[in-house]
């Protein structure tokens, strides 16, 4: 008995494991036959290419950034990852990658009317309710996917340009079991010349970061997708790679530089309930913004504030004093310094300013 329990057992397990392989195929195989009817005028072999389409399968783009601080250089790997459950192993094929979007239809929207009238409340509809299966299903729809990246050899990857897009041929034969997510398949490899540059915002973050503009000067449109950098060989995060077209220029974060300082400090706040000044309220801030360079060279830090912004003419923004100047004030009152540091040196940044708004209002800060 004991001995038909573990035979039974044993089939189970083996059940469930086969059960568990099918599962992280992610899709069932399967296969086709085809009839063909072929007319020939003559006898003998006659050779035939079937094509046909598939659904659920599709790419998406994604990069490995490799920045050289010591050459100037940085070095993109354009990746395009491929899923697909078409329930076929793909062996061996010829992999072409295009920047069309099928699913976007073939034809321009048409405009309609647009109408203008007075608003009518709408009516209360009844609350919707997601079943616990459903909230399930759409967690794992919008759950985000992980991108793993190695630095591979770049052959030459053909570009075919059509009339409405760009078509990547792919040298190397690829084989895409069913059920892959993520395949990944090199398109090209690439170095530019890059010009590194600081940047601080001490209002939303205490650090300085390290930023790359680069032309791009290839023939590649490289579409936005998920990106891992690296910075003289160590990894510095991951990000997203905005759309970069030929001929357009691009600046890529390279993450926090720990040997540059950025602290913003409230000095003063006062006014407010006490500060009545003929029927105005006023209420003043002094904020200082210290900087401090702990390297062995110069460098040049873009920093960036603000002004309050007001929309409303009773609502008076009054600057005091801004030392040094900023070399730029934009429409939205954000504040641009290019400020130079010596190696181990520290300068401040001083704004000085008050808002004025009639007496018994309050106002968002």
């Amino acid at each position: 008995e004991k001995a038909l329990l573990k035979a039974d057992a044993a089939r189970e397990l083996a059940a469930a494991e086969k059960k568990l392989d099918d599962l992280k195929q992610g899709a069932r195989k399967v296969s086709y036959d085809v009839t063909l009817d072929v007319t020939t005028k003559t006898g003998g072999a006659v050779p035939l290419l079937l094509t046909y389409l598939v659904r659920s399968a599709g790419w998406r783009p994604s990069y490995h950034l490799a920045g050289d601080s010591g050459t100037g250089k940085l070095t993109i790997e354009y990746f395009g990852e491929v899923h697909q459950r078409s329930g076929e192993d793909w062996r061996g094929v010829e992999m072409r990658f295009s920047t069309g979007r099928p699913a976007l239809g073939v034809t321009a929207p048409e405009i309609s009317p647009w109408v203008v009238d007075f608003v009518r409340p709408p009516p209360e509809a009844a609350p919707v309710l997601l079943s616990r299966g459903l909230r399930q299903h759409a967690e794992i729809a919008m759950a985000p996917r992980d991108t793993m990246m190695a630095p591979l050899v770049a052959k030459a990857t053909q570009v075919v340009e059509t009339a409405n897009s760009l078509l990547y041929v792919v040298p190397d034969k690829q084989t895409v079991p069913a059920g892959a997510d993520g395949h990944r398949a090199l398109i090209t490899q690439r170095t530019f010349d890059m010009a590194l540059e600081y940047f601080t915002v001490p209002k939303n973050s205490p650090f300085v970061f390290l930023g790359a503009e680069i032309t791009n000067t290839g023939d590649f449109h490289y579409l936005p997708g998920k990106s891992l950098t690296y910075l003289d060989g160590a990894f510095v995060g991951s990000g997203h790679l905005d759309s970069f077209a030929p001929k357009e220029t691009l600046t890529l974060g390279l993450g926090p530089d720990r040997s540059l300082r950025a602290e913003r400090r409230l000095i003063k706040k006062e006014g407010g309930e006490q500060g009545l000044f003929g029927g105005k309220t006023r209420l003043r801030h002094v904020y200082e913004i210290e900087l401090e360079n702990l390297k062995k060279k110069s460098v040049v830090i873009d920093v960036k504030d603000q002004l309050p912004l007001s929309y409303h003419e009773d609502i008076v923004v009054a600057v005091n004093r801004i030392d040094p100047a900023p070399k730029e004030q934009d429409e939205k009152n954000i504040l641009t310094w290019a400020i130079e540091l010596e190696p181990k040196q520290k300068k401040t940044i001083r704004l000085d300013f008050q808002i004025e708004y009639p007496e018994g209002k309050r106002i968002s800060e």
